[in-house]
């Protein structure tokens, strides 16, 4: 879900089994992840783990924060996380979406956006992993892609998609303007601006380095004959 103060306020639940223990694993496994010779040796910021609270943060990250913590809530199984910190919730979440999946047990998956709104979050999702990859040239902006995604933000609304199953039957029912979510639209987008496209793959090239010129070695002038 997300939040409409700014455009990087999204985040996401999942239940565990031991929220500290999770948070604890995590930050080890991105430690190891980030050190010299890893996978990750070249991802910026520096990840911190508090135990006590329990939270592990990845700061002095340009305009992110990312984190993830304990979820304070009556179920204590949860962590929650984002890519920058949450406002304190002032409304509730209306009952009428609510109504939507409580109390529907066949229902196994339930997903509601303003597809407009959500796709520029997202289009800012997927440059974010590329400046913390600090991997320059994913950070892909200035494409006719990236312009017609732009021009959709005010125009799509409602994408609402659910998933019910009957027995050995799933059925997958989706309402939008275009039949695609605002996640889709964007990785379809970075596909189909790809230079490598058809190529099954959203990571982009890199550029090729142009070839140092040779220094000339210039002669030395040969001084002229002294007259006799």
């Amino acid at each position: 879900w997300s939040q409409a103060r700014t455009k990087f306020q999204s985040f996401f639940a999942v239940k565990v089994g031991d929220p500290a223990a999770e948070i604890a694993g995590l930050a080890k496994r991105i430690d190891t992840f980030k050190k010299p010779g890893g996978a990750g040796e070249n991802y910026i910021g520096k990840v911190v783990h508090d135990p006590k609270k329990p939270v592990v943060t990845w700061g002095n990250v340009p305009l992110f924060a990312p984190y993830l913590t304990k979820a304070n809530s009556a179920d204590k199984g949860y962590v929650v996380g984002g890519v920058f910190p949450p406002d304190p919730i002032k409304k509730p979440i209306p009952q009428e979406l609510l109504n939507e999946f409580i109390n529907k047990k066949n229902l196994v998956y339930y997903n509601w956006e303003i597809t407009g709104q959500r796709l520029e979050k997202w289009n800012l999702l997927i440059q974010f992993a590329a400046i913390l990859s600090d991997r320059r040239e994913q950070l892909v902006n200035k494409t006719k892609g990236i312009d017609f995604i732009t021009s959709l933000y005010p125009k799509l609304g409602n994408t609402i998609t659910d998933a019910t199953v009957n027995g050995k039957e799933l059925t997958i029912t989706r309402k939008s303007h275009l039949g695609l979510s605002a996640l889709e639209i964007a990785l379809l987008t970075r596909w189909l601006d790809n230079p490598q496209f058809p190529k099954p793959t959203l990571e982009w090239p890199k550029p090729a380095e142009t070839p140092r010129a040779k220094p000339r070695r210039i002669k030395p002038r040969k001084k002229p004959a002294a007259k006799k």
